[in-house]
């Protein structure tokens, strides 16, 4: 019998909350800045006005730099993965490389984060392990070593 409630699993999209917060970030910035136009147009010169662009596209930069997590989910995508399986304990030789990829571009772009903290990020994965797959990444690509001892 057909009820109007009913919800087929398959029509469900997944959400990538990761982007739904960017584009809210990048709306609500746009927002203030059209605001901030709107606010000071009679009351600022061009020459003070090229410079408030100038400090809100910094401002920009700083707010839109990615976490940890969204890098995770950057290079799973660019593999054609999961985050569940990046996080998790499968080796399987394609969810390996590409675990190994993102602890390396964590090490590259999070300068400060140590080995242990990268090996949280990934299921609770020892420091030597992401160190090793920080060198392996780098040895595989001919990168630079990220950071590393």
């Amino acid at each position: 019998m057909y009820s109007p409630f009913k919800i087929d699993p398959s029509e469900l999209q997944p959400v990538d909350h990761a982007a739904v917060r960017a584009r809210i970030n990048a709306a609500g910035v746009a927002y203030r800045e059209r605001k901030a136009r709107e606010v000071m147009a009679p009351l600022v010169s061009d020459q003070e006005r090229q410079r408030i662009a100038e400090l809100l596209a910094k401002y920009r930069e700083v707010n839109c730099n990615p976490t940890p997590r969204v890098v995770i989910q950057e290079v799973a995508g660019k593999h054609g993965g999961r985050v569940e399986d990046m996080i998790g304990e499968s080796r399987v030789h394609k969810i390996v490389l590409a675990r190994q990829e993102a602890m390396y571009e964590i090490r590259r772009r999070f300068p400060l984060y140590s080995l242990p903290r990268i090996g949280r990020l990934f299921g609770d994965r020892d420091h030597t392990t992401a160190l090793h797959g920080i060198k392996t990444h780098a040895r595989r690509n001919n990168l630079t070593m990220a950071g590393t001892p």
